[in-house]
């Protein structure tokens, strides 16, 4: 079985992660966050960061019989918090201590619902899923002995929980009914082999006492996270024969951010714009060769 932790996205995929996550800051340019890593055993100094990047894995099962109903579990792995604007890029693993001293990690459920624009069915390219029920879980580590196992078609993501270091609860959260930017699906041509998969969600989110030495100010925390994660075809397995009806989605790479109020209906424009415009420079990309 793979291991979570050496999987990996192609530039494309950074490149769409990239643009959405600049469209997510530029329109909540006031929600840097300041981390405390030495309550998980990292540096003594604490650091200001404006989003967490990570990896994520799922396997996705059909729950009906029409295909219209689909139930998921997954994990994120993070790997690195982003610099807060105008800087670039990601704080140095010597600063934020994830990865060095500790891990960080999100585990998820969710079900999702046939969209009615969709002209395709699960497991199609194109096809586009509404999310209607989705909750959360944050976890950190002192130390590096758990580690992180990929989704197969026949078994979910899991945390093989090591080391000696206590498992910490940091936050929770779940689904933000009603916003137009919970969604999920199969990227590509109708017709067409799927290319890749997108995953991407509102939600409450909420510190637990020790989450909130953690990610200590602001104080009281933010109470909304807008996460988006994308991945290419070699993370994508399609089940078929006595697979069939399941997913395993891997190698998706994608940001989590914090905001103390739901989006704005520009915000999520700027989002859709960044997605599409990546589109576009896919398939530019592909007529070139």
């Amino acid at each position: 079985m793979q291991s979570f932790n050496n999987l990996s996205g192609s530039l494309l995929t950074a490149v769409a992660m990239a643009v959405a996550s600049a469209s997510l800051t530029s329109a909540h340019a006031a929600t840097t966050f300041q981390v405390a890593p030495s309550v998980l055993g990292g540096p003594a100094a604490p650091f200001t960061a404006s989003a967490l990047s990570g990896i994520a894995s799922t396997r996705v099962t059909v729950a009906n019989l029409s295909g219209s109903l689909i139930a998921g579990n997954g994990l994120i792995s993070f790997t690195g918090f982003n610099n807060p604007p105008p800087f670039t890029g990601g704080v140095a693993p010597g600063i934020s201590g994830l990865g060095v001293n500790y891990n960080l990690w999100l585990t998820y459920s969710y079900t999702a619902l046939l969209s009615p624009l969709s002209t395709q069915t699960f497991g199609q390219a194109g096809s586009i899923f509404n999310i209607n029920s989705l909750t959360f879980t944050v976890f950190g580590q002192q130390g590096l002995g758990t580690n992180f196992t990929a989704a197969t078609l026949t078994a979910a993501p899991s945390v093989v929980v090591g080391g000696s270091g206590i498992v910490r609860t940091i936050g929770s959260g779940s689904l933000l009914n009603g916003s137009p930017n919970n969604t999920l699906g199969l990227n590509g041509t109708p017709g067409g082999a799927p290319t890749g998969a997108f995953f991407n969600s509102d939600t409450t989110y909420a510190n637990t006492a020790f989450g909130n030495t953690f990610f200590f100010d602001p104080s009281p925390f933010y109470a909304f996270a807008f996460n988006s994660f994308i991945n290419d075809a070699p993370g994508l397995l399609i089940g078929t024969g006595p697979n069939a009806g399941v997913i395993a989605i891997n190698q998706q790479i994608g940001n989590a951010s914090f905001a103390g109020t739901v989006p704005t209906p520009s915000t999520l424009a700027l989002v859709g714009l960044a997605l599409v415009a990546c589109g576009f420079v896919a398939r530019r990309k592909t007529s070139v060769q």
